[in-house]
């Protein structure tokens, strides 16, 4: 069957049929709220691990991607990280030199921590974390320029 025109569709929570603004539909059609479903985006792969060195420094090590998908991870590793580094007096570092990707969400994790660790970035990831002004925040090892960075 082939429309001349569009039909707009009215769709009633309620678990009835709808009713066409033109004409009925071609076929039975039944909807209801709780079958709505929302698309939710992979999470991209993403490796978090944390050990305490024996100096009590705290290491929140990332590989892989950062982005919105898997942010929340982020967060949530860096904060129980940040709170064990607080409650023992060490310091907390965060080793992003296995990370590939890091976007704006991952960057806003790092900001909602900021100060209050040191980083330790790879060649790809820190110009992003120069130019976006975190490096001014927190003490960025690799960064260009340093002894230790290229």
């Amino acid at each position: 069957m082939t429309l001349s025109r569009p039909v707009s569709w009215k769709i009633r929570a309620t678990g009835e049929s709808p009713r066409a603004s033109r004409s009925s539909p071609p076929f039975p059609v039944t909807t209801s709220c709780a079958r709505v479903r929302t698309y939710t985006p992979a999470s991209t792969p993403l490796d978090l691990s944390t050990h305490q060195r024996a100096d009590g420094t705290w290491i929140v090590t990332v590989a892989g991607e950062i982005d919105m998908s898997n942010a929340g991870a982020f967060h949530e590793s860096l904060a129980q990280a940040r709170a064990k580094a607080e409650e023992g007096e060490g310091c907390l570092v965060v080793d992003l030199q296995a990370a590939e990707y890091l976007d704006t969400a991952g960057l806003t994790t790092l900001f909602a921590h900021a100060p209050g660790f040191e980083l330790i970035a790879s060649p790809l990831i820190a110009p992003v974390l120069t130019i976006s002004g975190l490096a001014d925040l927190v003490t960025v090892h690799g960064l260009a320029g340093e002894p230790d960075g290229s």
